[in-house]
């Protein structure tokens, strides 16, 4: 009884236990459900959360910035990489559009040449070693057929009186025959079923094709059986030199530009180190070349027959000397006009310039801007008949008469002058005396400012404004002025630049006669348009052509043909490199248009401060009277202080030009800023002195001997 009870109670306790782990296990997977549940709930409440504030925050606008932005970048990565493969890729795209079809065509011609030249040797050579071909492998067969090989055993055999060994070997040779015969047999019977089935199937492409192997088999063994000799036509054919030049035409990239210009320079005898920077240009090639010895003058020199041997254009090739490395010339070789198409001049609006800022006339050869400043600068264009002269002082004026700040003079005693931009040129003056009066006027208006600068506070030069202009005087034909007219435009040139007085002269010709050096060396703005050898070497110096100055290669308009009018070399601050340039053309209809449009909304005035110090300083009929005479005295009175002046002048030279006289005396003493060369006879007339002809590098010009007014200042004094 004990022992039923005591197992009931062990087995309802075991069952407790296993209910209470039951239980326990069921609860514990609750607990975890419920906790993976408020999981679940909390991420999607937070990420509900989330996504609206990312949503506030506008995400897609931000994606979609980023998206732009990264757009960005990958279009500035693609053209990168496109600028960086863009010469190569054009290159290669040269040579297979120009080069590689001429190629081609050459090597099928040559050899097309070459096959009739060499055809019917060639057929007979090939039509003898088949033969011989076909005879050596029939034999060959005819000998393994019959087993000829055993001919000599059998022959020996018999001769050492062997009969059972000779009857052997002929057994054997039998054998061997037959055996061989039926093999050879087999593989014609197998060859010729082949043959057949092919003929069958493909018909005459297998007959053609069986042929020629059969040919080729056979003249393949008779090559080898008897090879010929090589005849005199079985020579290479003699290949052209490795610095033989060809035009430029057949080069279409760089680096066949680069050997095209080399052979060209070799040919010559211009010895080079290298061809470097060839880029190609809208209007041909540009390459800079390396010297190995010579100057750049050897080169330059030889521009024509280099442009012969590239067979270009007449003056395609232009050449610029690097001023940072005298071994380097830059070559530009044009093989159209480069200024094909080239704009008229840009349009400026009544008073929208100032002088003080450099502004565009033209294009460059380069592709650069032309741009000129004339704040303060004086200027001279030379250019024979025909060249555009006018042209590039329109354009000039074009410039002037558009400024705030700067008023335009026009003077031609000659012709018309600016007369195409009307009332928007401040004064006009055509005759003799108009054009005297003229420039009295604007050598006062010089004399006068320089004392005003410290009381207006502008400090060493005048400082143009709308009330305070500058004033620019335009003078065409300077060669046809009268002396006194001469005188004051000399003296304009010594004292106008500081004043903003400055004039801009056009002239044909630049001889010693017409201009004079002195005059050459006070411009800082030098334009020669189409001209004479003798022109760039007094207006630039006798050095400057072989840098590449040759503005006298250029050809002025002829007739109907306008050739190379409008183009220019420009000697200025900031161009001081020798390249073609041209201006951009005004016609007199637009330049009339616009003239009328700057002056009916008013031009600027010379200010009343300059017109009443001027006045004081010089008073005389030429600043209230529109026309003046000459006014010079009949009987000159001695002024020794006039004649020491002079004297003081020379600085030690024994002879000077008129000019230079002028020139030197106007700048050091004020008080001789209105004289000319007749002031200057007439100060020595009273002592015996009057000028002489002055022989100087060439030239003979009038002039004084400082001797000779030395002496007679001390005979006198």
């Amino acid at each position: 009884m004990r022992l039923g009870l005591a197992a009931w109670w062990n087995a309802l306790l075991a069952a407790r236990l296993e209910w209470a782990g039951a239980l326990s296990l069921w609860l514990g997977r609750s607990v975890f459900a419920v906790r993976v549940a408020l999981a679940l709930g909390q991420a999607r409440a937070w990420a509900w959360h989330t996504t609206g504030r990312v949503r506030a925050w506008r995400c897609w606008a931000l994606l979609g910035r980023a998206g732009r932005c990264l757009g960005r970048h990958v279009a500035a990565g693609a053209r990168w990489v496109w600028h960086r493969a863009q010469p190569p890729a054009r290159d290669a795209l040269g040579w297979l559009r120009h080069t590689a079809p001429p190629l081609l065509r050459r090597a099928l011609a040559r050899q097309a040449r070459r096959a009739l030249r060499r055809g019917p040797r060639v057929l007979g050579r090939l039509i003898t070693s088949t033969v011989i071909g076909l005879v050596w492998l029939l034999g060959v067969l005819g000998r393994y057929c019959l087993a000829l090989d055993f001919a000599p055993l059998v022959a020996e055999a018999t001769r050492d009186g062997k009969p059972k060994r000779a009857k052997h070997f002929r057994d054997t040779w039998r054998k061997t025959a037959i055996r061989r015969t039926l093999l050879l047999g087999v593989l014609a019977a197998l060859v010729w079923w082949g043959a057949t089935r092919l003929l069958a199937r493909f018909g005459n492409p297998a007959e053609v094709g069986l042929v020629l192997a059969a040919v080729a088999v056979c003249a393949f063994i008779g090559t080898r059986v008897r090879p010929g000799a090589p005849g005199p036509e079985d020579a290479p054919e003699a290949e052209a030199g490795p610095d033989e030049p060809y035009p430029l035409a057949d080069a279409h990239t760089r680096a066949e530009v680069a050997e095209c210009l080399r052979r060209a320079l070799l040919a010559e005898r211009i010895e080079l180190r290298s061809v470097e920077d060839v880029a190609r240009q809208p209007w041909g090639w540009e390459a800079a070349a390396v010297l190995k010895r010579g100057t750049p003058a050897d080169l330059v020199s030889k521009l024509d027959a280099i442009t012969t041997t590239l067979d270009l254009p007449t003056r395609g090739v232009l050449a610029t000397p690097d001023r940072h490395r005298a071994a380097r010339i830059v070559l530009r070789m044009a093989k159209r006009d480069p200024f094909e198409g080239l704009p008229e001049a840009l349009y400026r609006a009544p008073n929208s310039l100032s002088i003080r800022d450099p502004h565009v006339i033209g294009r460059r050869m380069d592709g650069g801007d032309l741009s000129v400043a004339l704040q303060g600068v004086h200027g001279i264009v030379v250019g024979l008949s025909g060249a555009g002269k006018s042209v590039a002082l329109r354009a000039l004026a074009d410039v002037v008469t558009a400024c705030r700040d700067a008023i335009a003079w026009d003077l031609d005693p000659a012709g018309n002058g600016l007369d195409c931009f009307g009332d928007a040129v401040g004064r006009r003056a055509r005759t003799p005396e108009e054009i005297t009066d003229a420039l009295t006027v604007a050598y006062s208006y010089a004399a006068a400012r320089p004392g005003m600068l410290s009381a207006l506070g502008m400090g060493e030069a005048w400082r143009p404004s709308a009330e305070r202009p500058a004033l620019v005087v335009f003078i065409d034909e300077y060669a046809r002025l009268t002396p006194e007219a001469k005188a004051l435009t000399i003296g304009l040139l010594g004292i106008g630049r500081k004043s903003r007085v400055t004039v801009i002269l056009g002239t044909t010709e630049a001889t010693s006669d017409t201009l004079g050096e002195a005059i050459a060396e006070s411009a800082a703005l030098r334009i020669l348009m189409p001209c004479r050898h003798a022109d760039v070497r007094l207006m630039l110096g006798p050095n400057r052509i072989a840098e590449g100055w040759r503005p006298d290669r250029l050809n002025a308009a002829s007739g109907d043909d306008p050739e190379d009018a409008g183009k220019l070399y420009m000697d200025a601050i900031g161009s001081r490199e020798p390249i073609v340039s041209k201006i951009r053309a005004l016609s007199a209809e637009h330049a009339w248009e616009r003239g009328e449009h700057r002056a009916s909304l008013g031009r600027p005035e010379m200010d009343a401060a300059t017109r009443a110090r001027a006045q004081r300083l010089r008073p005389s009929p030429a600043l209230s009277a529109p026309v003046a005479g000459k006014h010079r005295a009949a009987e000159p009175q001695a002024d020794p202080q006039a004649v020491a002046d002079i004297l003081s002048v020379f600085r030690g030279e024994a002879r000077l030009w008129t000019e230079e006289l002028i020139v030197r005396l106007t700048a050091q003493f004020p008080r001789y800023r209105s004289w000319g060369a007749e002031q200057i006879a007439d100060a020595l007339r009273p002592w015996g002195i009057s000028s002489q002809q002055i022989k100087r590098d060439g030239r003979n010009r009038n002039g004084y001997d400082r001797a000779a007014i030395q002496a007679a200042y001390r005979e006198r004094g």
